[in-house]
């Protein structure tokens, strides 16, 4: 019966220490006692989200500067460069692997492609009466190349170069007349394959955010206006858009 009794008793002493300790304590006018419980353990799973190594976005662009004109040798109608606008719709592809410290960029990698479909219309001086505008379809299809791109405040600076593909939709007036010389120009209709250079800026944060960009960009052309009016349209342009973002995002 003693035997049990023990046995009982350390029983409930060993449970009693596994839930708590009794630390006594003296503050000088007696004994108190604190109970500290036990900390319990929590065990941290990591979730890890899943990455690409691309991203497409796609917005609206608008964009203004000056256009001007190169004449031929038996051409000289031209007497200074106009205003040019225009907008349209953006496309954007930014790929990206992994950093050299083996991170996933998830879209913010070195190389991108962007390819547009604009309307814009070209204004230019003439000698005429009347000054020539044109009204454009233009296809710019660029290649990015991001040189800062694994810094902190330059990721999203780019440098492009590409053609556009461009042909003319619209001219006014029907007809310029200078120096005894009369040129139909309501009927152009040129095709022209202008070679494009650009510098830009992606607003956004980091692949996971929508956000604007801003760009300037010079068009050379290369092709004659028609083939009695020996004239080819360059332009500058400064413009502004917005990217949503749709595919290739990280996502948690």
């Amino acid at each position: 019966m003693k035997k049990t009794s023990i046995f009982i008793l350390s029983f409930l002493a060993v449970a009693m220490t596994a839930k708590a300790q009794i630390v006594t304590e003296d503050d000088g006018f007696g004994q108190k006692q604190r109970v500290e419980n036990r900390k319990k353990t929590t065990t941290h799973v990591e979730v890890k989200g899943k990455h690409y190594n691309y991203e497409l976005s796609v917005g609206p662009r608008v964009g203004a500067g000056v256009s001007t004109m190169s004449e031929g040798d038996d051409l000289k109608i031209y007497d200074g460069s106009g205003i040019s606008f225009g907008g349209g719709l953006a496309a954007n592809i930014r790929f990206g692997g992994k950093d050299s410290r083996n991170r996933p960029l998830d879209g913010q990698g070195l190389f991108g492609i962007g390819v547009e479909l604009n309307y814009k219309q070209h204004a230019v001086k003439t000698l005429a009466d009347d000054d020539l505008t044109l009204g454009y379809f233009e296809v710019p299809i660029m290649l990015q190349f991001y040189p800062c791109y694994n810094t902190k405040h330059l990721k999203n600076l780019y440098i492009e170069v590409g053609p556009t593909i461009a042909g003319t939709m619209s001219s006014s007036p029907d007809m310029l007349s200078y120096d005894y010389m009369e040129y139909k120009t309501g009927d152009f209709k040129g095709f022209d394959i202008k070679a494009t250079v650009g510098l830009g800026y992606r607003f956004n944060k980091n692949s996971a955010n929508d956000g604007f960009y801003a760009n300037a960009r010079y068009y050379l052309g290369t092709s004659e206006l028609a083939g009695n009016f020996p004239a080819k349209v360059s332009s500058l342009e400064i413009s502004i858009g917005y990217l949503f973002k749709c595919i290739g995002t990280k996502k948690k």
